[in-house]
């Protein structure tokens, strides 16, 4: 149930205009370096669908396949990677690439504080490393020889609606592959998200099973409507757990299936709670001119949800009363609607979008919150470029 609009779209409009390189051949720039040099924070990137060699994201522009759906994939020579490096207060986005080799997100050189960078609707080949960085995930596919996904120090993750797999490896690895290995002091927020381990295996036989979610050190992880699950292998003993918490902080889970690698659940190991309001969120519907935006949220019954928007994204805070990763923008947004839950715990609310030629490649983004009144919860960030 809708209680209340607060403001409309158009109120949280950029304030300033933004520059559109164009990427591929005959275009102004022959690969995504040159743009990116000649491009200010706020440009946008549009790159023809080829073959491009890997590049190193060092503002906060954003890089989208031109048209939706054109099929550009990134890959350099040996094992190079797609590096991100932002500073802070910019946010930096990628949007419809294939990424062949490894993805690394790090803390700009020279600042204590982070950009963010955003991925949607990508496909990656070789994993993504997260060090002491910020990033936001929607519609993502990362899988790995490695880890799927791997965070060190004190970076902050959330992911919406993804799938992310650890690779198998033909070796006597000391660590068997996870979807998501987490340690340091990392924070994750994952909403309707499937996790899954890889394997080690040598000469036909398999010397270890990855879980699908690793967390060591004082990592701290709120799930939501997600599945996490060890790789399948019905015939080794002992059977692997699906989530594998060596941190000394416990895991929140809820409506969270996990899985073991003899296909049995619930199958935890350490620490975990049921937090009873982690705030779930799924978009089925892309962002398009003149069409309308999807925000499906899940909660518990009676619970309101307050649903902001921005265009773009502040860089992450702390805030005292929130009891997950607080990404900060709400801060920096305008609130849209108030909800309620009904007796499912199930919301949604559809937002017009402009059907203006301005509003092409513009990225906007959602998050919202609820509480008891306090703590708050945040949910994931959603969002992208509008098409």
């Amino acid at each position: 149930m809708r209680l209340l609009i607060l403001s409309p779209l158009f109120l949280v409009l950029p304030l300033a205009a933004q520059a559109t390189h164009l990427v591929g051949p005959g275009q102004t720039h022959a690969d995504i370096n040159a743009a990116i040099a000649a491009a200010a924070p706020g440009d946008r990137i549009l790159v023809s669908a080829g073959t491009y060699p890997q590049f190193t994201v060092d503002k906060g522009v954003a890089i989208r396949a031109e048209p939706v759906g054109a099929q550009v994939t990134i890959q350099g020579p040996g094992l190079g990677a797609v590096l991100c490096f932002v500073p802070p207060g910019q946010h930096a986005h990628l949007e419809g690439l294939t990424l062949q080799h490894e993805t690394q997100v790090a803390r700009h050189a020279g600042y204590s504080t982070v950009g963010v960078v955003s991925f949607t609707d990508i496909s990656a080949q070789r994993g993504l490393v997260i060090n002491s960085a910020a990033v936001v995930l929607l519609k993502c596919d990362f899988t790995s020889l490695y880890h799927g996904i791997e965070m060190l120090g004190s970076s902050k993750l959330t992911a919406t609606d993804c799938a992310l797999t650890g690779g198998t490896l033909n070796s006597f690895a000391a660590i068997s592959p996870n979807g998501i290995r987490a340690g340091g002091s990392s924070k994750l927020l994952l909403s309707g998200c499937t996790l899954t381990g890889g394997s080690v295996v040598s000469l036909h036989s398999v010397n270890g099973i990855g879980a699908g979610l690793g967390l060591t050190g004082s990592a701290k992880a709120w799930l939501a409507d997600c599945t996490v699950a060890a790789d399948s292998y019905p015939f080794t003993f002992p059977a692997t757990a699906g989530l594998i918490n060596q941190s000394i902080l416990p895991v929140a889970l809820e409506r969270t299936t996990t899985i073991d690698s003899h296909g049995q659940s619930p199958s935890v190991v350490g620490g975990s709670s049921t937090s009873g309001v982690v705030l779930g969120v799924s978009t089925p519907q892309p962002l398009v001119r003149g069409g309308t935006y999807q925000l499906d949220y899940r909660t518990r019954s009676g619970m309101f949800v307050v649903v902001h928007a921005r265009f773009g994204i502040a860089e992450p805070m702390s805030q005292p009363f929130a009891v997950q990763p607080d990404w900060g923008f709400a801060a920096a947004s305008v609130p849209l609607t108030v909800l309620v839950a009904g007796a499912t715990g199930q919301v949604g609310t559809t937002l017009s979008i402009p059907n203006v030629a301005w509003a092409q490649d513009l990225g906007l983004w959602f998050e919202a919150w609820t509480g008891p009144p306090v703590p708050v919860q945040f949910s994931p960030v959603v969002g992208g470029l509008i098409r």
